[in-house]
């Protein structure tokens, strides 16, 4: 089977995808001013190190992941391929001191930013490059320059931020590299959200998601990230509409991991089953109302409860003590 240069740098997972069904043999047309044969290990290995060379990052990364495909398929014992897809961490210094994480307790102790020369000589071939972690990337020192390289070895990423600091140098260069955003936020109402995000605004928090949305390309995937637990469990919902208004794709709810040294177990929302099924069963519904896709915890999903516990579980949940003053976490350490 005959492809275009072109056509396979642009359709490399389609063509994988195909190939896997078929396993049919490709010759690529328009290398180097002719054709090249794809079912040598070798001959795709030595034009992966041309492309390189020639700075031809589209082409290398289409052929390092067309070498991955024949090694595994091969079952071949030594890998020449380069890593396609690295998650990174560039910072594990964080603007935030969120309730449910270590840095309320460790502050920045003993935080890092990363060097990009730690894995630039990976970039040529890496296709996607993953980046979050306890830190915030976008305080990072050098995040203008890291962005800038990313962009020239066309590389895509996939971010997880806080969206409290958005460097106005970033916002040209989102559209070019930024394949998938995920933003964190735990409350559709100021109150709740700066009393679990400690250190972070709410209004920051809701005009930089819009400057976000405004700069990413069509295909670009927008996702609240939500961590469940008792303090903002009754406005699940409304962080769906809140999603919804600030341009998000999609929100995800996930559940609390608890921290015994944080003394957080209560806040689990595994202490209300029945009103956590009720509430996601609602989150599903509107999202489906509204036009934007929800995803709750499995245990949650399709799953029965009784409204009279749910009713129970509210009043408790109500009645309880939500957050502890800025003093007990202090005197963590």
């Amino acid at each position: 089977m005959d492809i275009d240069i072109n056509e396979f740098c642009d359709s490399i997972d389609q063509i994988i995808l195909e190939l896997v069904k078929q396993k049919k043999e490709i010759v690529l047309t328009g290398f180097r001013g002719g054709i090249l044969p794809l079912s040598n290990q070798k001959d795709v290995s030595n034009a992966l190190n041309i492309a390189i060379e020639e700075k031809d990052y589209k082409l290398s990364k289409a052929l390092n992941y067309y070498l991955a495909y024949l090694e595994v398929e091969n079952n071949t014992v030594i890998y020449k391929h380069l890593p396609v897809i690295i998650h990174a961490e560039l910072s594990s210094f964080c603007n935030c001191e969120c309730i449910m994480c270590t840095h309320c307790y460790e502050k920045n102790d003993r935080a890092r930013y990363l060097d990009l020369s730690v894995f630039e000589r990976l970039l040529p071939t890496c296709r996607f490059v993953v980046i979050n972690g306890i830190g915030e990337l976008f305080i990072h020192p050098d995040i203008i320059a890291i962005l800038s390289k990313l962009k020239e070895y066309q590389v895509q990423l996939s971010i997880t931020t806080n969206a409290q600091y958005i460097p106005d140098d970033v916002v040209p260069i989102i559209g070019d590299i930024f394949k998938r955003v995920c933003v964190s936020c735990d409350g559709a109402t100021k109150n709740t959200y700066e009393k679990i995000r400690r250190g972070a605004s709410f209004e920051t928090f809701k005009n930089n998601c819009k400057i976000l949305r405004s700069a990413f390309r069509d295909d670009s995937v927008f996702t609240m990230s939500v961590v469940s637990m008792r303090q903002n469990l009754l406005e699940t919902v409304d962080i769906v509409y809140l999603a919804k208004e600030l341009g998000f794709d999609e929100v995800r709810f996930g559940r609390l991991s608890t921290n015994p040294f944080i003394g957080n177990e209560a806040d689990s929302v595994n202490n209300y089953p029945n009103l956590s099924t009720m509430i996601m069963s609602e989150a599903i519904k509107t999202g489906k109302k509204i036009g934007i896709k929800v995803i709750v915890p499995v245990i949650y999903e399709n799953e029965r409860y009784s409204t009279f516990e749910a009713e129970r579980e509210k009043k408790q949940l109500s009645d309880s003590k939500l957050f502890r003053d800025a003093a007990y976490y202090e005197n963590l350490h």
